[in-house]
């Protein structure tokens, strides 16, 4: 008995991972939060566009800023499971982005979108003072492991300037099959 029950259990898990794979999956945003922390920013706007689609905008305060990165960390929860998994310390570093964007892996995938999405990026740092740093449409398309449920996620990231915390943001989505009913 206990191993049909294993057994099951495996193919609705294969199922899924099949399912997932021919249908694709996207990165949903449920909301975003922005904060200014200290004065290496003068401005923080945050907006989410649409359920696929952020908008950050940035402006630089009175010093030129050098080394422009982000500590990040993304947990994930199961649907409808309480176990997280938190993915910690990953850093964003906005001063290699097109660097960064070559990379084949999943953090590439997302240097490549924040590319896609930056307007009046400087191609390097230092970021002269009073820039503005634009990202518009801001979608993560990458192909989402297969490994990976449908899960909910937080997304948390603390960004300095010249050594100085900045700004945190934190964002709330998750990851569903396309064509699913889900309500992520």
């Amino acid at each position: 008995m206990r191993m049909e029950a294993l057994t099951a259990r495996t193919s609705e898990v294969l199922g899924k991972q099949i399912h997932w794979w021919i249908l694709g999956a996207k990165v949903v945003y449920n909301s975003i939060e922005c904060s200014l922390r200290g004065k290496v920013f003068s401005k923080i706007y945050c907006q989410r566009t649409s359920r696929l689609s952020l908008n950050i905008d940035v402006t630089i305060g009175e010093q030129p800023a050098d080394n422009i990165f982000g500590l990040c960390e993304l947990t994930l929860t199961s649907k409808g499971q309480r176990k997280m998994r938190p993915l910690k310390g990953f850093k964003l570093d906005l001063c290699h982005l097109k660097r960064n964007s070559k990379t084949q892996s999943l953090l590439g995938s997302y240097y490549r979108a924040l590319s896609r999405a930056a307007v009046n990026l400087p191609a390097r740092c230092p970021f002269s003072k009073d820039t503005n740093i634009l990202l518009r449409g801001l979608i993560l398309d990458q192909e989402i492991p297969q490994y990976l449920p449908e899960v909910n996620y937080t997304f948390k990231g603390k960004f300095y300037a010249n050594n100085e915390l900045g700004l945190e943001v934190k964002v709330i989505g998750g990851f569903y099959i396309n064509g699913s009913d889900s309500n992520l």
